[in-house]
Protein backbone atom coordinates (compact mmCIF):
# COMPACT_ATOMS: atom_id res chain seq x y z
CA UNK A 1 0.00 0.00 0.00
CA UNK A 2 1.35 3.32 -0.49
CA UNK A 3 -0.79 5.23 1.65
CA UNK A 4 -2.04 3.71 5.18
CA UNK A 5 -4.40 5.72 7.11
CA UNK A 6 -5.42 4.34 10.85
CA UNK A 7 -8.32 5.72 12.96
CA UNK A 8 -7.66 9.19 12.03
CA UNK A 9 -9.54 11.07 14.07
CA UNK A 10 -9.41 15.47 14.22
CA UNK A 11 -11.72 17.57 16.12
CA UNK A 12 -12.69 21.45 16.04
CA UNK A 13 -14.19 22.31 19.95
CA UNK A 14 -16.85 20.05 20.01
CA UNK A 15 -17.37 19.03 16.89
CA UNK A 16 -15.55 15.74 15.77
CA UNK A 17 -14.70 15.88 11.88
CA UNK A 18 -12.85 13.42 11.64
CA UNK A 19 -13.49 10.10 13.65
CA UNK A 20 -11.71 6.93 13.67
CA UNK A 21 -11.12 6.51 9.66
CA UNK A 22 -9.14 3.94 8.21
CA UNK A 23 -8.19 3.98 4.64
CA UNK A 24 -6.02 2.61 2.10
CA UNK A 25 -4.40 3.24 -1.29
CA UNK A 26 -2.80 0.66 -3.34
CA UNK A 27 -0.21 1.95 -5.75
CA UNK A 28 -1.03 3.24 -9.21
CA UNK A 29 -5.02 4.13 -7.91
CA UNK A 30 -7.11 6.37 -8.71
CA UNK A 31 -9.37 7.39 -5.05
CA UNK A 32 -12.64 8.93 -4.53
CA UNK A 33 -12.91 10.62 -1.16
CA UNK A 34 -16.69 11.56 -1.02
CA UNK A 35 -19.78 12.74 1.17
CA UNK A 36 -21.95 15.57 1.93
CA UNK A 37 -21.10 19.19 3.07
CA UNK A 38 -19.33 18.71 6.34
CA UNK A 39 -18.38 14.77 6.24
CA UNK A 40 -14.71 15.63 6.94
CA UNK A 41 -13.01 14.84 3.38
CA UNK A 42 -11.26 18.02 3.22
CA UNK A 43 -9.95 17.62 7.29
CA UNK A 44 -8.74 14.37 6.48
CA UNK A 45 -6.74 15.94 3.38
CA UNK A 46 -4.96 18.83 5.79
CA UNK A 47 -4.15 16.36 8.41
CA UNK A 48 -2.95 13.82 5.86
CA UNK A 49 -0.65 16.84 4.16
CA UNK A 50 0.70 17.93 7.43
CA UNK A 51 -1.45 21.28 7.34
CA UNK A 52 -3.44 19.94 10.41
CA UNK A 53 -2.11 17.88 12.85
CA UNK A 54 -4.54 14.84 14.03
CA UNK A 55 -6.44 14.22 17.69
CA UNK A 56 -5.15 10.57 17.48
CA UNK A 57 -4.78 7.43 14.30
CA UNK A 58 -2.06 7.35 11.96
CA UNK A 59 -1.06 8.09 8.49
CA UNK A 60 1.74 6.09 6.39
CA UNK A 61 3.07 7.00 3.17
CA UNK A 62 4.79 4.37 1.69
CA UNK A 63 6.05 3.30 4.93
CA UNK A 64 7.12 6.46 6.42
CA UNK A 65 4.89 7.19 9.20
CA UNK A 66 4.11 11.33 7.99
CA UNK A 67 1.45 12.09 11.12
CA UNK A 68 4.02 14.22 12.66
CA UNK A 69 5.80 15.87 9.84
CA UNK A 70 4.91 19.35 8.75
CA UNK A 71 3.80 19.82 4.90
CA UNK A 72 7.22 20.38 3.57
CA UNK A 73 8.35 16.99 4.71
CA UNK A 74 5.76 15.10 3.63
CA UNK A 75 5.88 16.46 0.34
CA UNK A 76 9.80 16.00 0.32
CA UNK A 77 8.48 12.35 0.68
CA UNK A 78 6.03 12.32 -2.25
CA UNK A 79 2.98 13.20 -1.29
CA UNK A 80 1.16 16.72 -2.51
CA UNK A 81 -1.66 18.15 -3.32
CA UNK A 82 -3.98 20.62 -5.09
CA UNK A 83 -6.70 22.57 -3.29
CA UNK A 84 -10.46 23.40 -3.72
CA UNK A 85 -10.12 27.17 -4.44
CA UNK A 86 -6.99 28.01 -6.79
CA UNK A 87 -3.74 29.34 -4.57
CA UNK A 88 -1.34 31.12 -6.96
CA UNK A 89 0.59 33.22 -6.13
CA UNK A 90 -0.70 36.62 -8.34
CA UNK A 91 2.47 38.49 -7.56
CA UNK A 92 4.90 35.46 -9.70
CA UNK A 93 4.53 34.31 -13.16
CA UNK A 94 3.19 31.23 -14.53
CA UNK A 95 6.82 29.55 -14.15
CA UNK A 96 7.93 31.12 -11.22
CA UNK A 97 4.18 29.15 -9.19
CA UNK A 98 5.96 26.13 -11.10
CA UNK A 99 9.53 26.59 -9.98
CA UNK A 100 8.13 26.76 -6.30
CA UNK A 101 6.65 23.23 -6.32
CA UNK A 102 10.23 21.75 -7.87
CA UNK A 103 12.24 23.42 -5.13
CA UNK A 104 11.07 20.98 -3.05
CA UNK A 105 13.48 18.68 -5.22
CA UNK A 106 16.00 20.69 -5.02
CA UNK A 107 19.56 21.59 -3.09
CA UNK A 108 19.04 25.56 -3.13
CA UNK A 109 15.76 25.73 -1.96
CA UNK A 110 13.15 28.68 -2.55
CA UNK A 111 14.75 31.53 -0.98
CA UNK A 112 18.17 30.57 -2.02
CA UNK A 113 16.79 30.50 -5.69
CA UNK A 114 15.10 33.85 -5.09
CA UNK A 115 17.83 35.50 -3.86
CA UNK A 116 19.91 34.65 -7.13
CA UNK A 117 23.19 33.66 -4.62
CA UNK A 118 25.72 33.05 -7.42
CA UNK A 119 26.11 29.12 -6.07
CA UNK A 120 22.90 28.45 -7.12
CA UNK A 121 22.53 29.89 -11.10
CA UNK A 122 22.96 26.67 -12.60
CA UNK A 123 20.36 24.80 -10.15
CA UNK A 124 17.77 27.27 -11.11
CA UNK A 125 18.11 27.64 -14.69
CA UNK A 126 17.76 23.57 -13.99
CA UNK A 127 14.30 24.50 -11.88
CA UNK A 128 12.79 26.59 -14.97
CA UNK A 129 13.61 24.02 -17.58
CA UNK A 130 11.41 21.68 -15.11
CA UNK A 131 9.02 23.97 -14.58
CA UNK A 132 8.25 24.70 -18.47
CA UNK A 133 8.27 21.10 -18.94
CA UNK A 134 5.74 20.32 -16.03
CA UNK A 135 3.44 23.38 -17.89
CA UNK A 136 4.07 21.80 -21.32
CA UNK A 137 2.75 18.39 -19.82
CA UNK A 138 -0.53 20.20 -18.77
CA UNK A 139 -1.33 21.73 -21.67
CA UNK A 140 0.53 25.17 -20.72
CA UNK A 141 3.21 25.62 -23.39
CA UNK A 142 4.27 29.51 -23.94
CA UNK A 143 2.18 30.67 -20.99
CA UNK A 144 5.25 30.71 -18.37
CA UNK A 145 5.45 34.57 -18.60
CA UNK A 146 2.02 35.06 -18.44
CA UNK A 147 0.69 36.62 -14.82
CA UNK A 148 -1.86 33.64 -12.98
CA UNK A 149 -4.19 36.55 -13.18
CA UNK A 150 -4.41 36.59 -17.10
CA UNK A 151 -5.56 32.92 -17.14
CA UNK A 152 -9.04 31.36 -17.52
CA UNK A 153 -10.23 29.83 -14.67
CA UNK A 154 -9.47 26.11 -15.98
CA UNK A 155 -6.06 26.99 -16.97
CA UNK A 156 -5.62 28.39 -13.38
CA UNK A 157 -6.45 24.96 -12.53
CA UNK A 158 -3.46 23.40 -14.97
CA UNK A 159 -1.07 25.68 -12.98
CA UNK A 160 -1.62 24.53 -9.77
CA UNK A 161 -1.42 20.75 -11.07
CA UNK A 162 1.98 21.40 -13.04
CA UNK A 163 3.17 22.97 -9.44
CA UNK A 164 2.12 19.91 -8.06
CA UNK A 165 3.27 17.57 -10.02
CA UNK A 166 7.14 19.31 -10.00
CA UNK A 167 7.48 17.73 -6.26
CA UNK A 168 7.70 14.72 -8.17
CA UNK A 169 4.67 12.93 -6.17
CA UNK A 170 4.01 9.33 -5.53
CA UNK A 171 0.74 10.82 -4.35
CA UNK A 172 -1.47 13.32 -5.33
CA UNK A 173 -4.38 14.52 -3.35
CA UNK A 174 -6.46 16.89 -5.64
CA UNK A 175 -9.50 18.54 -3.65
CA UNK A 176 -12.09 19.57 -5.75
CA UNK A 177 -10.70 19.11 -9.03
CA UNK A 178 -13.57 20.13 -11.13
CA UNK A 179 -14.94 22.68 -9.32
CA UNK A 180 -16.29 25.74 -10.96
CA UNK A 181 -16.25 23.79 -14.37
CA UNK A 182 -18.25 23.51 -17.42
CA UNK A 183 -18.66 20.47 -18.81
CA UNK A 184 -15.92 20.41 -21.07
CA UNK A 185 -13.51 21.90 -18.55
CA UNK A 186 -14.79 18.81 -16.42
CA UNK A 187 -13.60 16.51 -19.76
CA UNK A 188 -10.63 18.01 -19.81
CA UNK A 189 -9.34 17.45 -16.26
CA UNK A 190 -10.90 14.08 -16.29
CA UNK A 191 -8.49 13.29 -18.92
CA UNK A 192 -5.54 14.80 -16.81
CA UNK A 193 -5.86 13.15 -13.90
CA UNK A 194 -5.61 9.64 -16.11
CA UNK A 195 -2.82 10.97 -17.80
CA UNK A 196 -1.26 11.61 -14.54
CA UNK A 197 -1.33 8.31 -13.47
CA UNK A 198 -1.12 6.31 -16.33
CA UNK A 199 2.04 7.97 -18.30
CA UNK A 200 3.57 9.10 -14.66
CA UNK A 201 2.38 6.62 -12.42
CA UNK A 202 1.45 8.88 -9.61
CA UNK A 203 -1.39 7.26 -7.05
CA UNK A 204 -4.76 10.15 -7.17
CA UNK A 205 -6.44 10.68 -4.38
CA UNK A 206 -9.40 12.94 -4.88
CA UNK A 207 -12.28 15.22 -3.21
CA UNK A 208 -15.07 15.45 -5.46
CA UNK A 209 -18.90 16.65 -5.79
CA UNK A 210 -19.33 15.86 -9.48
CA UNK A 211 -20.41 12.42 -9.21
CA UNK A 212 -20.26 11.55 -13.12
CA UNK A 213 -16.73 12.56 -12.75
CA UNK A 214 -16.28 10.70 -9.73
CA UNK A 215 -18.19 7.23 -11.16
CA UNK A 216 -16.28 7.68 -14.39
CA UNK A 217 -13.01 7.86 -13.21
CA UNK A 218 -12.61 6.21 -9.60
CA UNK A 219 -11.26 2.67 -9.15
CA UNK A 220 -12.52 2.76 -5.98
CA UNK A 221 -14.76 5.21 -3.78
CA UNK A 222 -14.61 5.84 0.21
CA UNK A 223 -17.49 7.72 1.64
CA UNK A 224 -17.56 9.89 4.25
CA UNK A 225 -20.65 11.10 6.49
CA UNK A 226 -20.24 13.00 9.84
CA UNK A 227 -16.58 12.21 9.74
CA UNK A 228 -17.40 8.72 10.01
CA UNK A 229 -16.14 5.91 7.09
CA UNK A 230 -20.13 4.44 6.06
CA UNK A 231 -18.99 2.57 2.76
CA UNK A 232 -16.14 1.70 0.72
CA UNK A 233 -15.43 -0.16 -2.87
CA UNK A 234 -15.94 0.24 -6.49
CA UNK A 235 -18.08 2.93 -7.87
CA UNK A 236 -20.51 0.73 -8.98
CA UNK A 237 -20.71 -1.00 -5.55
CA UNK A 238 -21.26 1.99 -3.87
CA UNK A 239 -23.59 3.91 -5.47
CA UNK A 240 -26.01 0.97 -5.07
CA UNK A 241 -25.11 0.98 -1.09
CA UNK A 242 -28.27 2.05 0.77
CA UNK A 243 -26.52 4.04 3.02
CA UNK A 244 -24.69 6.05 0.67
CA UNK A 245 -28.16 6.38 -1.50
CA UNK A 246 -30.08 7.74 1.57
CA UNK A 247 -26.94 10.21 2.71
CA UNK A 248 -25.50 11.54 -0.32
CA UNK A 249 -26.46 10.31 -3.73
CA UNK A 250 -29.94 10.57 -2.49
CA UNK A 251 -31.52 7.69 -5.05
CA UNK A 252 -30.63 4.69 -6.51
CA UNK A 253 -28.94 3.95 -9.73
CA UNK A 254 -31.24 3.51 -12.33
Amino acid sequence: MLLEVDSLAKSFGGLRAVNGVSMSVERGEIRALIGPNGAGKTTMFNVMAGELASDAGRVSLAGHDVTRRGPHQIAALGMSRTFQTVRLFENMTVLENVMVGRHVRTHVGFFGGAFSAPWSILEERAIARAARQWLDFVGLPGRDRAAPGSLAFGQRRLVEFARALATEPKLLLLDEPASGMNLAEVELIDAMIRRIRDELGVTILLVEHNMSLVMDLADRVTVLDQGRKIAEGPPTQVRSDPSVVKVYLGRPAA
